[in-house]
């Protein structure tokens, strides 16, 4: 299981700038909670890009991009990584692939910058593109998986029909969401104490990322959820032979 859980750009000292921007749509809004509250790019160029100062040099493993507009047509469509505020040949670069959403990348080892850069060209100047929230930090994948039936997703529908005094009915269409419950048996110290080290710093208050396998391609359990934790973290030990096991249940709740 994939945790994209330690979102650096949400720092107090992380500073964000970019190329364009329309004023009511700023660029900080990537790193607001909701992902529908976007930074859209202005219309006065087609080179656009992000820019994030974290105030001192992280280890980041990682990077994803939700609730976007890119469609393909851009082009040079880096994460790049460099010691200062001069891209003009960065040290770390790597290429986005933005036909899915969310968009994501998972460097094959830690990148340790300062400046990290998200850019792109449109195919035209005079299009607008809009970024949803934006995540660049730490990834942890987990050495053990949920167990045989450690996985189980409901899909809640929050639609509201009712019926006029006519007996017509009517509705006001809401969006769905994913309440994902996963149950891990038997796993390693070193992972109980992990997952507890991400649920302390996030709680039930601050999103993150997750696939349940990313390594699989069913439709399922590679599929990045934007969610939070809800309820607590539940384990206990299920074995004291040589180190302790931990049965270890983690719930979460897609954030919209």
């Amino acid at each position: 299981m994939r945790f994209f859980w330690d979102n650096f750009i949400d720092l107090a000292t992380t500073t964000i700038t970019s190329a364009t921007q329309e004023l009511t749509l700023p660029d900080d809004n990537v790193a607001h909670q909701h992902k529908k509250k976007v930074y859209r790019t202005g219309t006065s160029t087609a080179t656009e890009w992000i820019k994030f100062d974290l105030g001192s040099a992280k280890a980041i493993d990682g990077f994803a991009l939700l609730n976007h507009t890119l469609d393909g047509t851009e082009t040079a469509v880096n994460i790049e990584g460099h010691a200062s505020d001069d891209f003009s040949a960065p040290t770390f670069s790597e290429a986005v692939t933005v036909t899915s959403d969310p968009a994501f990348n998972k460097f094959s080892s830690a990148q340790s910058f300062r400046w990290w850069r998200f850019e792109f060209t449109k195919a035209s100047a005079g299009t607008a593109r809009d970024l949803g929230r934006i995540f660049l930090g730490d990834v942890y994948d987990a050495t053990e998986d949920p167990d045989a039936k450690g996985y189980s997703d409901e899909v809640v529908e929050k639609s509201i029909t009712k019926k006029s005094i006519d007996g017509q009915s009517y509705t006001y269409i809401k969006d769905e969401y994913d309440k994902i419950k996963t149950t891990f048996k038997s796993i390693s110290l070193a992972q109980a104490i992990k997952f507890k080290t991400i649920f302390d710093s996030l709680g039930n208050h601050t999103p993150l990322l997750i696939q349940v396998n990313p390594a699989v391609s069913d439709g399922v359990r590679e599929v990045m959820h934007y969610v939070k934790f809800v309820k607590g973290l539940k384990r206990k030990v299920s074995s004291y032979t040589d180190e302790l096991k931990w049965d270890v249940a983690l719930e979460f709740e897609e954030q919209l």
